[in-house]
């Protein structure tokens, strides 16, 4: 059960009570008036109780005059009746006076100014974010940080610290930090989307480090919208189209991102016409009773070559002259965003069964010479594997974000394989 606790009310002077064992002596709330027998509160009464007699004061604990503070280090305290003495250090406050540096962008170089209180000895860096650098310089009571952003940015170190250590020498620490976060910034992987009339879905990844919305531009009303239409970050939006009636107009509008002050700008266009452009005639390879059409090399000439979603590693497409042969590469996450412009029903991009079946059906013959030995494009459009290798994506990801299934062909057959999806492969469509 709850105790009653029982008070005199210092307005009214009357007796109360509280029974839900939450009240406050000094609080008002959950406080009632204690009724007499006639029904109305009773009041406390009686006189005041009468204050005691000081006592006699008690034996000093120090000597006479036994506090020396005259060392600047220490106080020494006499004790009384020859107890002797105690020595105490002086309380010393150490620290560092600094303001935070700027937002970095790329292979920035801030230089941050400090002073220091107290008899700091030692300012050191024990710990910054990777690829970041921080060098101290101190002279006296200053002294500056020499901070140094990475020359290319990535997930894993657009947002980090460095952490110092501030001591006197002796016995007293301090740590302290300083921010290190790249400057606000947002991308896509895709700045275009040419649609099929079917409409649909169409994934659009979104890079940045701080706080953004989304909106559709008026054109797009009734037929395009987005979502998520805010958020922070990075993020998977999805435009989502509706059908292009046979016989209408193409139709354009403009998807926005806003963060800040900075936007980015995603053009969006459907057309009874969308269709890519191949490179040659089809080739056609038969699977027992049926047949599954195999388109040659797609071009997608309105890829935006320039785009590297990635942090400006990984550009989204790409093409490379070899010879008499020209082929386009594509980063798996702009064939995902693209694919109804770029396979076209009934076209599609072949899955990895499909691939599985292809292989199958040829004794895993090596097509690289029918189809070129193409080879991949990879970090900043650079190119490897051509002349002995060629690739070719499948709508099939490795269960990761970061990986996807391949088909690719070798003089000794052909195989099935993941790789990293920003890689730049060659796509051919299926039917």
């Amino acid at each position: 059960g709850v105790t009653p606790k029982l008070r005199i009310n210092a307005v009214t002077g009357y007796w109360q009570v509280c029974v839900t064992g939450a009240c406050n002596v000094t609080a008002d709330e959950g406080w009632t008036d204690v009724p007499g027998s006639d029904g109305q509160p009773v009041k406390a009464t009686g006189n005041d109780g009468q204050h005691g007699s000081t006592g006699p004061q008690g034996d000093a604990i120090f000597a006479e005059n036994g506090v020396d503070n005259s060392h600047p280090d220490y106080v020494v305290f006499t004790l009384a009746n020859a107890g002797g003495t105690i020595t105490l250090p002086r309380y010393k406050t150490i620290g560092i006076d600094f303001a935070q540096p700027e937002k970095f962008d790329a292979g920035d170089v801030q230089t941050l100014p400090h002073t220091l209180t107290g008899s700091v000895e030692h300012v050191k860096v024990i710990s910054v974010t990777p690829d970041w650098t921080v060098a101290h310089v101190k002279t006296g009571n200053a002294g500056t940080f020499t901070i140094t952003a990475p020359a290319t940015f990535t997930p894993d170190n657009e947002a980090g610290e460095a952490v110092l250590l501030i001591s006197d020498g002796a016995e007293r620490t301090l740590v302290r930090t300083i921010a290190l976060v790249r400057i606000d910034y947002v991308s896509t992987d895709v700045d275009a989307i040419i649609a099929v009339p079917a409409g649909g879905d169409y994934p659009v990844l979104l890079a940045s480090n701080t706080s953004w919305t989304a909106a559709v531009s008026e054109e797009g009303a009734g037929w395009c919208t987005v979502t998520p239409t805010a958020g922070t970050g990075r993020s998977a939006l999805t435009v989502t189209l509706a059908e292009l009636a046979t016989g209408a107009p193409d139709r354009s509008a403009t998807v926005t991102v806003t963060a800040g002050t900075l936007t980015q700008t995603v053009a969006v266009t459907q057309t009874l016409t969308a269709t890519p452009t191949y490179a040659a005639s089809a080739q056609t390879w038969t699977f027992g009773a049926s047949t599954l059409v195999w388109s040659d090399a797609i071009q997608m000439p309105e890829c935006n070559k320039d785009a590297y979603p990635n942090d400006h590693i990984y550009p989204q497409c790409r093409s490379y002259t070899s010879g008499t042969n020209t082929w386009y590469y594509y980063n798996w996450l702009y064939v995902e965003a693209n694919k109804s412009a770029m396979c076209p029903s009934p076209w599609r991009v072949p899955a990895k069964d499909d691939m599985d079946a292809l292989i199958g059906a040829t004794n895993g013959a090596d097509l690289g010479t029918a189809w070129g030995y193409s080879g991949f494009a990879g970090a900043s459009g650079s190119m490897a594997d051509i002349g002995t290798h060629s690739f070719y994506w499948s709508s099939t990801d490795n269960n990761s974000a970061t990986q996807a299934y391949c088909m690719y062909f070798i003089t000794t057959g052909a195989h099935v394989y993941y790789t990293a999806k920003y890689h730049g492969l060659q796509l051919r469509c299926v039917r």
